[in-house]
């Protein structure tokens, strides 16, 4: 399968990896008795991906894809994604109980699987030049 280079069939594959990856966490997680929708796993795929979109979007539209900067840009665009992804989820956590690692996987899971998709995209893009 080629991976998109252009932004709307990129987004596409974006949600559509993002559903997938939704369904068999959840499945998962149902699977194993924690129940489909504990630790904020549907804000978190939704705030993960709604970012990842917006991020993408800008960085598709504002900068050329032989941008010096397209680097440094995703890397501080990534960087902040990370902390208001960490900030709006962390309070509804129960992180003064232990470590819980479906907690912790509702957490990583929609932010790696996010960020490998944006690495892709944006890797292939620059490999096209």
């Amino acid at each position: 399968m080629r991976f998109p280079t252009d932004l709307k069939p990129f987004l596409i594959l974006f949600l559509s990896f993002g559903l997938i990856s939704f369904g068999i966490h959840s499945g998962l997680q149902s699977a194993f008795g924690s129940g489909a929708w504990s630790h904020q796993i549907i804000t978190a795929y939704l705030l993960n991906f709604g970012i990842g979109v917006i991020l993408i979007s800008v960085i598709s539209k504002l900068l050329p894809p032989e941008s010096s900067a397209l680097g440094f840009v995703f890397l501080s665009a990534s960087a902040l994604k990370f902390t208001l992804f960490y900030a709006l989820l962390r309070p509804g956590y129960k992180v003064d109980e232990g470590f819980d690692g479906g907690a912790f996987l509702a957490f990583f899971v929609p932010y790696f699987t996010c960020l490998l998709a944006e690495v892709l995209f944006l890797a292939k893009r620059l490999n096209n030049l």
